[in-house]
């Protein structure tokens, strides 16, 4: 399970700008990688994030099971999500 630190602060506008403080970091996000980060805010796995993302913006699975990915590495990259057990 991937989640959300809870010390990342959030700017909102048309995107999504992500800071982290104590790392002096920030992370930009857009559409549905918006949508992921919400959604790590809450317990899910990997596989609910690809099935809700795919809900939403009526796409199949195998569309968004890479930008689901793609967002959460870019954002553990930037130390904004944590892998939980």
């Amino acid at each position: 399970m991937v989640v959300a630190r809870r010390d990342v602060h959030e700017r909102y506008s048309a995107s999504r700008l992500l800071l982290l403080p104590s790392h002096g970091d920030a992370v930009e996000l857009n559409g549905p990688a918006v949508l992921v980060w919400e959604l790590l805010r809450e317990e899910n796995t990997v596989e609910d994030l690809v099935r809700l993302v795919a809900e939403t913006y009526q796409e199949d699975h195998e569309v968004v099971a890479p930008l689901v990915n793609s967002t959460i590495e870019q954002l553990r990259d930037h130390g904004m999500v944590t892998t939980a057990a």
